[in-house]
């Protein structure tokens, strides 16, 4: 039986396996999975920071359509559910092929789990929960954090809960530091993402999340 854990682990990058699996591709889809490996580059550093569902339409209209031209969100969706179909056929098939080496089935593991990635980016929930980390974002990623979260890149735990909110249809539930509450820099956060969305508030002080030596509080927006 299968888990659902999905991990943000970078594409895979070897050349040669890629090459190899693009002839048995359509021109189009060959050109869609490296866009799609490119996009997911910096997982490792941004994980679900990364705005996959916001970059994805871009790709979709380069591949299928071509640059300027307009496409409606449930045509995009549904170029890319198709497109995604055949990539995960043919990365399945590569990976049980008898002929594939222990390499080349990593390299389709991998690839799949790039685009189970996507689908997570690309999903609603009626519930998010997190316990992220806290302080400024890790330099790899701090570019890519400061021009998608303006009112919040400052702060890394402010960037994962207004990530949680945009990925959220219900309600995000969170316990981090209780800094959020006075940083001068976090105030267009607060007014976007707490003001008339705070359900729920615990003030919870000192000595509570493990090895964390920061006041904490626990907290839901809807």
């Amino acid at each position: 039986e299968h888990g659902h854990v999905i991990a943000a682990i970078a594409p895979p990058a070897e050349r040669e396996l890629r090459q190899q699996l693009a002839t048995k591709l359509d021109q189009r889809d060959a050109e869609l999975f490296e866009k799609t490996l490119q996009m997911l580059k910096s997982l490792p550093e941004l994980g679900v920071l990364l705005q996959v569902e916001r970059e994805l339409p871009q790709l979709i209209r380069q591949v299928y359509v071509g640059k300027g031209t307009d496409l409606f969100a449930d045509q995009e969706q549904e170029s890319w559910q198709l497109a995604e179909y055949r990539l995960r056929k043919v990365l399945t098939e590569f990976a049980q092929s008898g002929r594939s080496t222990y390499q080349g089935r990593l390299f389709a593991q991998d690839a799949l789990q790039g685009f189970l990635f996507v689908d997570l980016c690309a999903s609603k929930y009626d519930v998010v929960l997190m316990n992220p980390p806290f302080g400024l974002a890790p330099p790899e990623g701090f570019e890519y954090i400061r021009n998608a979260y303006p009112n919040s890149y400052t702060e890394l735990l402010a960037t994962f809960v207004e990530r949680g909110y945009q990925l959220s249809r219900g309600m995000v539930g969170a316990i981090t530091s209780r800094a959020f509450m006075m940083a001068t820099r976090l105030s267009e956060w607060r007014k976007n993402i707490l003001v008339g969305n705070l359900q729920l508030l615990a003030d919870l002080g000192e000595n509570i999340m493990d090895d964390a030596f920061v006041e904490a509080a626990a907290y839901v927006i809807d």
